[in-house]
C-alpha cells in the first residue's frame, strides 16, 4: 500500500482527478479480477474463437524480438524493454518472430505474467476527465505525464494497464464497480521499487519524423 504522505503528494491539487485505490479494497481487487478478464479476452483460445485477434495482432506488430528490427524501426517491445535477459533473451532475440506472438503458448504465458503483475502491486491510480472533448484529453494526459515525473521522487512506479477499457463486456461495468461516475481515462497499477532500472526503451532519430 502507498504511504498516505505520498497519496497526498501525487494526488494534491489534482485529487478530483487522480484516484488512488488501495491494494486492500475492494475496489482494488474489483481492477484485479477484470484486468485478467480483459487479457484474457484479448489472448486466450477463446477469444481467438471470438474473432479477437486483431489485439493480439496489433501486439504482435510492435514486438522488436532481433536486434535488426530493434535497430531498423527504433521503437516497440524489446527482449530489454520486456526484461527478458541472460540465456532466455537470447533464445528470444535469435528465433522469435511475429508468428510466435499469436501461438497458444505465448498467449498463456502472456496470462500468467498478468497475474503475476496485478498480485504484485500496492493499489491502483486512475485518472478521470469531466467529458471526453479533445481540449480535456489533451490535458489529462498532461496530467498523466505531471504523475510520471512526481512518483520518481518517491520511488514509485506506475504501469498502465488498460485492457478493461479496451473490451466492452468489462469497460460497461467499471464505473458502477467502483464508485466513480467521471470518465475513467488511464488505469495505472503502482508500487514501490528500491532502483529505478536503466533506461532501455528505444528512440527514433528527430529527422524520422520531422518535416524541414
Amino acid at each position: 500500500m502507498l504511504k498516505k504522505e505520498d497519496i497526498k503528494y501525487l494526488l494534491n491539487s489534482e485529487s478530483e482527478f487522480i484516484h488512488y485505490l488501495p491494494v486492500t479494497s475492494k475496489e482494488s481487487q474489483f481492477i484485479n479480477e477484470q484486468t485478467i478478464v480483459a487479457n484474457r479476452l484479448q489472448c486466450d483460445s477463446y477469444a481467438r474463437r471470438r474473432h479477437r485477434d486483431p489485439a493480439q495482432q496489433e501486439l504482435a506488430d510492435w514486438m522488436r524480438f532481433s536486434s535488426k528490427d530493434a535497430e531498423k524501426y527504433r521503437d516497440g517491445l524489446t527482449t530489454a524493454s520486456m526484461e527478458i535477459e541472460g540465456f532466455s533473451g537470447w533464445v528470444v532475440r535469435n528465433f522469435y518472430s511475429k508468428d510466435n506472438v499469436m501461438k497458444k503458448d505465448f498467449r498463456e504465458t502472456g496470462l500468467d505474467k498478468i497475474k503475476q503483475e496485478v498480485s504484485q502491486s500496492a493499489g491502483w491510480l486512475l485518472i478521470t476527465s469531466k467529458d471526453n472533448s479533445v481540449a480535456t484529453l489533451l490535458e489529462t494526459g498532461k496530467r498523466m505525464q505531471r504523475l510520471f515525473l512526481k512518483v520518481r521522487e518517491k520511488s514509485i512506479a506506475i504501469h498502465p494497464m488498460t485492457q478493461i477499457l479496451e473490451e466492452a463486456s468489462t469497460r460497461q461495468t467499471l464505473n458502477q464497480s467502483i464508485g466513480i461516475s467521471e470518465n475513467i481515462q488511464f488505469i495505472l497499477r503502482s508500487g514501490y521499487l528500491k532502483n529505478y532500472p536503466s533506461p532501455v526503451s528505444l528512440c527514433r532519430p528527430v529527422d524520422w519524423f520531422i518535416r524541414k
